[in-house]
């Protein structure tokens, strides 16, 4: 299963390949010290997921403007059609691609037990960028030049593959995150500081999608009513039923 959701995916960036990069003339402190100074972003790219056996793939947009994150994963991931992830950690807010939303109190455990798996979503800012989380201990670490090869931290194994130039900085192209029989695998396409009016685009762009979908079951089920009153107090009562939290 492993294999062919790896040449699916092979496929998928066949055109998006960027070359690996090994030098952006930094050592890795100079360039922890610049890349803590960019902090507006937005990364593009597909990541793969096998939870014992059962692989799924995606592509993710993820934007970060200072503590706010949002990550959106498209297709039908977890059957659910896709997803956003938004807010400040470790409050954040859940939105299908059906509207349905839930705020989340306990980000990682409460998106854990959503996905039925542990996502260390806290941590991805720092990994995604090469780096350890600074919040948590880390071990065995390994180095190839002046960038990570590999860490270990939360107990997770994270190895840093192919990296890429972007921007002047060295940022990991390709990421393992491993934790028991659980494989994560990430391709980063692009990476490009100074995103915040992406957020605010993405952002209008979800309210917009969940907005579009609210209304659309509203007009549904006011054709079924009788007259115009009835269709339009049906219309925002069913808008309002619809709003559930995601099972």
């Amino acid at each position: 299963m492993r294999r062919c959701i790896a040449l699916v995916a092979a496929a998928l960036g066949a055109c998006a390949h960027v070359p690996p990069a090994t030098d952006d003339g930094l050592d890795f402190e100079a360039r922890r010290e610049r890349l803590e100074r960019v902090t507006t972003w937005e990364m593009r790219g597909r990541l793969t997921v096998d939870a014992g056996g059962e692989a799924r793939l995606a592509r993710f947009r993820w934007v970060q403007d200072e503590d706010t994150l949002l990550l959106n994963v498209g297709s039908r991931f977890f059957g659910a059609g896709g997803f956003e992830v938004e807010g400040t950690p470790p409050v954040l807010t859940v939105t299908t691609a059906r509207g349905e939303s839930r705020r989340l109190y306990d980000a990682e455990s409460e998106l854990s037990a959503w996905f039925g798996w542990w996502l260390p979503v806290t941590s991805l800012e720092a990994w995604l960028l090469g780096m350890p989380d600074p919040a948590f201990p880390t071990s065995n670490v390994t180095s190839r030049g002046d960038v990570l090869a590999s860490i270990e931290q939360r107990l997770w194994s994270v190895r840093f593959g192919e990296y890429m130039l972007a921007s002047g900085l060295l940022v990991p192209r390709e990421i393992e995150l491993r934790h028991r029989d659980l494989a994560v695998d990430l391709t980063v396409d692009e990476w490009n500081p100074g995103a915040r009016a992406a957020l605010g685009s993405l952002n209008r762009s979800i309210r917009g999608a969940h907005n579009t979908s609210v209304h659309s079951r509203a007009r549904r089920t006011s054709r079924s009513a009788r007259g115009l009153v009835g269709q339009a107090q049906m219309g925002r009562s069913q808008a309002v039923r619809q709003r559930v939290l995601i099972p």
